[in-house]
């Protein structure tokens, strides 16, 4: 069974089963995308984990989650305070 990967719920885990690899629809059902968005990803984003063998293309399922979780955004970082006795204007 998969543990779960941050941001993802677990129910979308247990229906991968134990899957090394993940066909473009099962990541999008996972991610709640279009299979055509899966598709336009691994062709436009060379970072993305890609398995291409003729014209089957699969995604290594771990490489996949890691690199979903690479690309979580929502963490700002926190604003520098102003140097004392700085009269720069906000």
């Amino acid at each position: 069974m998969i543990a779960a990967a941050e941001g993802l719920p677990l129910a979308a885990h247990d229906e991968l089963g134990d899957a090394s690899y993940l066909t473009a629809a099962q990541l999008a059902a996972l991610i709640q995308v279009d299979k055509a968005t899966v598709y336009r990803w691994a062709a436009a984003e060379p970072s993305m984990p890609t398995l291409r063998i003729g014209s089957v293309v699969r995604f290594p399922r771990e490489q996949v989650l890691a690199w979903l979780a690479a690309h979580t955004q929502g963490f700002a970082k926190p604003r520098r305070k102003a140097a004392a006795g700085s009269t720069t204007d906000l």
